[in-house]
């Protein structure tokens, strides 16, 4: 169970005007060797989800940058070299250390290189605050940056794999990249919760969907754990179940027109998630490098 601590607060129940800080979110340049820089809270959440995924879903090889391909070689590397260790094992390596490792790779991969080091704090703890949770990520401010601490819990019943903790930090990466970069403006402030919900609304799931079936064609281990833990929907089903919960609790609407259509790039009914991914690689190629695309 995949249970995440966050502090949602709605502040106006109006439609907002659109905010004229926003920015366009970049991309991958797949002819280069060029890294991204976002700025922080500085996105319309529909824009920067489709370009976040249209930059890794269903990609070929030869649309990977070289970033995302160093990224995708050494994570599988320092995963093939830990796969079969129980947690026990993987503490006396430093479990902390291995993790960083393997999120400093899907940082470069999924997320541009934008988390790690200076966004997100990584730390280890026998348990967290939710119960029956593996994992937990704040909300902060620090110097005037967003701040994401991850906290990955150790301690269960029965021995954890290093699939479960990767499945565990992979969900607390997709909180903290939405939490550092949606716009938090005022203005956008219904915006936002309408696309990121109280928790995991159909932003997140949508997010989290598209890297569980990226990395589900990496290794049969991960596609394992992807595929048997969300019960072939590549969606954490007590996380969507607890946003039910608490969308219904808060009288809060769900992403305004999130059924899959065929005029949706990306689209989210429940925990079903669309991506019509040829039509989102041109639009992310159009949008982001509009010069090639002419």
């Amino acid at each position: 169970m995949f249970t995440t601590l966050f502090s949602m607060v709605v502040t106006n129940n109006t439609t907002p005007q659109l905010c004229p800080g926003h920015l366009q979110p970049p991309a991958y340049i797949f002819h280069d060797q060029a890294r991204p820089q976002l700025q922080a809270w500085r996105y319309e959440p529909q824009e920067l989800l489709y370009c976040t995924v249209g930059s890794f879903f269903d990609v070929s090889v030869d649309g990977l940058s070289a970033i995302q391909l160093n990224a995708k070689r050494e994570f599988l590397k320092v995963y093939k070299d830990h796969s079969r260790l129980y947690l026990a094992q993987l503490h006396s390596m430093d479990l902390r250390h291995l993790l960083f490792r393997l999120m400093r790779q899907a940082d470069e991969f999924f997320f541009f290189g934008s988390l790690s080091p200076r966004i997100v704090r990584l730390d280890i703890a026998g348990t967290v605050e939710s119960i029956n949770a593996l994992g937990t990520a704040s909300e902060e401010v620090e110097n005037g940056f967003p701040l994401s601490r991850i906290t990955i819990a150790t301690t269960r019943s029965s021995p954890v794999t290093l699939e479960v903790l990767i499945h565990t930090l992979l969900h607390e990466m997709v909180h903290a990249f939405l939490y550092s970069f949606i716009c938090r403006q005022q203005t956008c402030e219904q915006s936002r919760l309408d696309a990121v919900g109280m928790d995991h609304g159909p932003t997140f799931r949508a997010l989290h969907f598209a890297i569980m079936k990226c990395m589900s064609q990496w290794h049969p281990g991960l596609a394992a754990e992807f595929y048997s833990s969300t019960c072939g929907t590549y969606v954490d089903l007590p996380s969507f179940h607890q946003e039910t919960r608490n969308t219904q609790a808060e009288r809060t609407p769900l992403a305004l027109g999130d059924s899959p259509s065929c005029n949706v790039l990306i689209g989210v009914d429940g925990t079903r998630v669309v991506i019509q991914s040829i039509k989102l690689r041109e639009y992310v190629q159009a949008a982001c490098f509009p010069e090639d695309y002419e």
